[in-house]
C-alpha cells in the first residue's frame, strides 16, 4: 500500500513539474516583456523617452530576469516572478545598475 502512495505521489509531482516548466520556460512572455520593459523605463526615471541599447534575458521555473540597458542611466535589473511556482500573476522588481 504504502509503494502504491508512493508511486501516485510520484506521478503527481512529476506532472506539476512539467507544469511549471511549460507556464514559466516554455510559454509565450510577450506580454511580461512588454510589462518589464514598463518597469525599466520607470525605474530609470525617464519614461518613454529612454533609449535602449540592448535586453538581455533569462528564463527559469521560478523567475524571469531581464536586463535593459538605458542610455545615460545604465542597466536597469527587472526580476519577475509569479505569486505561485505555477500560477498567479508576476510581480516585477527593478533594480539599477549604474554604469561603470
Amino acid at each position: 500500500m504504502k509503494r502504491r502512495i508512493f508511486r501516485w505521489f510520484t506521478i503527481v509531482l512529476f506532472f506539476a513539474c512539467l507544469a511549471a516548466i511549460a507556464m514559466n520556460v516554455v510559454a509565450d512572455n510577450s506580454a511580461l516583456l512588454v510589462t518589464a520593459e514598463k518597469v525599466a523605463r520607470d525605474k530609470a526615471g525617464c519614461g518613454e523617452s529612454c533609449r535602449m541599447t540592448g535586453m538581455r534575458g533569462e528564463r527559469g521555473m521560478h523567475q524571469q530576469t531581464m536586463t535593459y540597458g538605458m542610455k545615460g542611466v545604465g542597466d536597469v535589473e527587472v526580476v519577475c516572478r509569479r505569486a505561485f511556482i505555477v500560477v498567479g500573476d508576476y510581480a516585477c522588481e527593478a533594480t539599477v545598475i549604474p554604469k561603470k
